[in-house]
């Protein structure tokens, strides 16, 4: 987000801040996303994460909540 042209030459940390800003929330939905499937499932009586489907996309969850925190501590020094 911060890398486009129109940012060229000038201050980059309005842009970062919103790159961050923009992680954070898709980091937010996900969670709640998470929270509504385990939900879906526990009423349902289904068990949780059956399947391949599911084990990735806890994966994809958690390396992605690496990436948020990586990003913070970047965007703090």
């Amino acid at each position: 987000l911060y890398r486009v042209p129109l940012t060229w030459g000038q201050n980059k940390t309005p842009w970062k801040l919103v790159h961050a800003g923009t992680l954070l929330l898709a980091l937010i939905l996900s969670v709640l996303g998470l929270c509504a499937v385990f939900d879906f499932h526990n009423a349902q009586n289904t068990p949780n994460v059956y399947s391949l489907h599911s084990w990735i996309g806890i994966c994809t969850v958690a390396l992605f909540t690496s990436q948020v925190l990586v990003e913070t501590q970047r965007l703090v020094k």
